[in-house]
């Protein structure tokens, strides 16, 4: 039996149901279910209607959600470049916030080792925000 898409189907139906004459009198016996299918395609008109306009829902609504995720990019963006000015690109603490601060350069990493200072560590920045807290003010 070949298989046949709910288009063609509906229309196999129609035809039946507008060609039929359930009110012959060889066909009486028909009536009932000539009005049964009448209902049904009734029925199946009204939800492919509906399921067109739920598809128009749908496109207007992927529309409207990257709209709003290009927006969440854009405001994204700006606060990171916002933290790493405050904090620096390549302050440790920019994890915190879920940003991966920037790799230092070899140079840099090589004149802190010299000065004794440790790099990329959280407790060392920590440590001396503390100390700059508590040093007397003059």
């Amino acid at each position: 039996m070949p298989t046949f898409t709910l288009a063609q189907r509906a229309r196999m139906w129609e035809q039946l149901t507008s060609r039929l004459n359930p009110d012959a009198t060889d066909l009486g016996h028909t009536k009932k279910d000539h009005a049964l299918l009448a209902a049904k395609l009734a029925e199946i008109k009204e939800m492919d209607d509906e399921q067109e306009s739920l598809r128009g829902q749908r496109a207007s609504t992927v529309d409207r959600r990257q709209i709003l995720e290009l927006e969440a990019g854009q405001v994204y963006s700006r606060l990171s470049s916002a933290l790493k000015a405050h904090f620096g690109p390549t302050n440790e603490l920019l994890r915190e916030f879920g940003l991966a601060p920037r790799q230092k350069g070899r140079k840099a990493v090589a004149a802190e080792a010299a000065a004794g200072v440790p790099s990329n560590s959280v407790v060392a920045a920590l440590e001396a925000e503390a100390a700059a807290k508590s040093a007397p003010k003059s």
